[in-house]
Parts: C-alpha cells; structure tokens; sequence
C-alpha cells in the first residue's frame, strides 16, 4: 500500500501535515546536510535532494516520498541549524529588526519521477531586547539549541511576512 513519506525530522513539517490531516510515515535522512559555496536557493534544493536520495532506498516506489530544506539569507550569510544555543542567540541578534529571506527546497520522488523546486520568503523581525531574545531562546530551541521554531504558538517574533 502506498504512503506518504516525510523524509525529515523536523516537528514544524509534522505539525503541517497532521493539521492538514494527512497520514503519513517520518522516515529521518541522516543525510549530510554540510553546506558549501552556493547560492541558498541551489543550497536549500541539493540538501533537499540529499535527504530525498538517503530515504528512497527505504521506500516502495508507490510510495510518494518528500524531503525539505530551509534556511535563513541575512546580510551575505546562510544561517542553517544552530549548533548550540549561543549560535542560536548569535542568530536571533542577527534577525532582530531586521528583513531577511528564508529559503526551502522541496525535493518529492513518486513512481520514479522527480520534481524539486525552491521558494523564498522575506521576514521581518520586531526589534528585540536582549531579555526577549534570551527568553525566545529558551522557549523556541531544542534542547541543545540546534533549531529555532518561529511559526506556531510563541513564534510572535515575526513582523512581517
């Protein structure tokens, strides 16, 4: 029987599909998400590509296979997963008041066909106190500071999109 397999850990993917009511199947890439010299479109859809290509060889070709990617663009800089929560906070002071462009790739496979695309999103932040962005900190990251959630509740940072 064919599934819908979401090639990804991340909670903020899983939450989209359960609200949207889908059934599905997390099977985690463990890919090399290791970034270099490239654009953050072509970054966001070739570590897409990568968690896509670890995954596949765990499915049925039936099954209908997506992977994802994002990161943030400020000021020349790709911002991806935090490495511990003073990258984290580094991050948040970086954001603070400020436009930047989040990027994902999408990577989907179904019956051997392969459709990847990117789409970009500017955001901009409210201006932020250091007392909020320790306590934004706190909240929104995992528990070694590794992600940092700002959709959901508590992901009132955001000023426009």
């Amino acid at each position: 029987m064919a599934r819908f397999v979401l090639a990804s850990s991340s909670v903020n993917r899983k939450e989209i599909l359960e609200r949207a009511g889908i059934e599905f199947t997390v099977i985690v890439s463990n890919a090399d998400e290791s970034n270099g010299p490239k654009a953050p479109d072509a970054l966001v859809k070739e570590l897409s590509r990568r968690k896509l290509e670890a995954v596949l060889p765990k499915c049925e070709s039936d099954d209908l296979v997506i992977a994802a990617d994002t990161v943030v663009y400020i000021d020349g800089e790709i911002l991806g997963k935090p490495k511990d929560l003073t990258d984290a906070n580094r991050f948040m002071h970086l954001l603070s008041g400020h436009v930047h462009t989040v990027f994902t790739g999408v990577c989907m496979a179904y019956h051997g066909e392969r459709v990847s695309f990117s789409q970009e999103t500017k955001v901009k932040f409210y201006p932020l106190t250091e007392s909020e962005i320790a306590a934004y900190v706190q909240r929104r990251a995992d528990g070694q500071g590794r992600r940092l959630r700002h959709s959901g509740p508590g992901g009132a940072v955001c000023r426009e999109y």
